[in-house]
Parts: structure tokens; C-alpha cells; sequence
């Protein structure tokens, strides 16, 4: 729709907003719809919740459950979710949210990626927003860790293409006003090509198991 060229405030001047679901929305994408003069919302669900159980402002850092939607977390701060969707049984999700109060939260990163650095827990979902935000060209990345014999998990920016020794510290200076120094990127590694998943995304775990069995 944006690539259409379609003046989309005077299309959808008679609506009350625009719902998005089915996936997280880009960085990219996110910024082009901003300046748009209608509200966009952003939505959270899964499967076995049918659809969408709570929404945001694309301008919002958190999401709001809908009403008859209950919420927890468990020991890892992972999201729990009942309601009448789920016939009334607490499901399980493997992402880690921060509440705001008991009806709204942040996504902070899935519990299978974070990367646990020196001891400290590090989600590379937060690194991956601010580096999509502030790259003045789209360049295709991803953060991840590599074995460490000091850190137990070394965080790692991978690549593909060319990101000049100059990007990199911009990049890293940027990301100084955002993140403690044990946050950020501690190696920009090059590789050939990413490995993908039958969806069409990046296969990080292939992508980095193809990078140490090659070195």
C-alpha cells in the first residue's frame, strides 16, 4: 500500500483505524506509517489464541490486553495469556514482556534468543530496533552471540554486503547513547549469505552453526 503511491489519508479518511496483525511490523515500515494522518495499531497473538488478544499505537511502547484477557508472566518473565480464546486455560509463550500494570506490557525479545553475556542478559531484538532506526541505508543484519571462553556468549552484529570500517564505529558510537557498553556489538562479522527459514526469514541459528563450522 505504501509502495502504491495511493494518497492513503484521503482513502481511508472514513476509518476509525488501521489493524495490523499476522506478523511484527518492520522498523522501516513502522517509520513510513507514522506520519500518516489515521491511527495504525499493532496487535499480539498466536496461534492458540486464534487471534489477536491485545493491541498498541504504533507510537506506543506498550501493548493493551482486550477486555476478558488475563495476564502473567512466569519465572523467566515470559507472557502467560487466558481468556475465553483459550477456553479459559492459561497458555504458555516463550516472550519475555515487562507490564506497565496488569492489562498492558512491553515485548522485550523471545526467551529463546537472549544472550547471556558475562552473567548479564542481553535481548538482541532491542539492538536490532535502534540499529534498524538509525542505518541511513537498509542493509540486511541480525544479532546473535558466539561462544566465549571469558563471556560464555560474546554479542556478535552479523552481515552481508559491505558495511565500511567508518558505519561500523558510527554505528557503534550511536548505539552508546542507548545501551551500557556490555550491550553493544563486541564483533562485525561479514558473511556471504544468510541461510533462511520456508517462510522466507532469517535462519539465525544455521546462519551462525555455517559461519563456526567454516572457521
Amino acid at each position: 500500500m505504501l509502495e502504491s503511491k495511493i494518497d492513503l489519508s484521503s482513502f481511508f479518511q472514513d476509518a476509525k483505524g488501521i489493524l495490523l496483525g499476522g506478523a511484527a511490523l518492520s522498523e522501516e515500515l513502522k517509520n513510513q506509517s507514522l506520519g500518516l494522518s489515521f491511527p495504525i495499531y499493532e496487535t499480539y497473538g498466536m496461534t492458540e489464541t486464534v487471534s489477536h488478544i491485545a493491541f498498541k499505537r504504533l507510537s506506543d511502547s506498550y501493548f493493551r490486553a482486550l477486555e476478558n484477557v488475563r495476564l502473567q508472566v512466569d519465572q523467566r518473565d515470559c507472557l502467560k495469556i487466558c481468556g475465553s480464546v483459550t477456553e479459559n486455560e492459561w497458555i504458555q509463550t516463550n516472550d519475555i514482556v515487562r507490564f506497565r500494570d496488569e492489562s498492558s506490557f512491553e515485548f522485550l525479545g523471545r526467551f529463546d534468543r537472549v544472550i547471556n553475556s558475562a552473567g548479564r542478559k542481553i535481548h538482541p531484538e532491542r539492538l536490532e530496533k535502534i540499529i534498524s532506526n538509525q542505518i541511513c541505508q537498509p542493509k540486511s543484519f541480525f544479532i546473535d552471540a558466539l561462544p566465549n571462553s571469558v563471556l560464555g556468549q560474546q554479542l556478535c552484529l552479523f552481515y552481508t554486503g559491505n558495511w565500511s570500517q567508518i558505519e561500523q564505529e558510527n554505528l557503534q558510537h550511536i548505539l552508546k547513547d542507548h545501551f551500557d557498553s556490555w550491550e553493544l556489538p563486541k564483533q562485525y562479522i561479514q558473511l556471504p549469505h544468510f541461510q533462511f527459514t520456508s517462510s522466507g526469514k532469517i535462519d539465525r541459528l544455521k546462519s551462525v552453526a555455517l559461519y563456526l563450522k567454516s572457521n
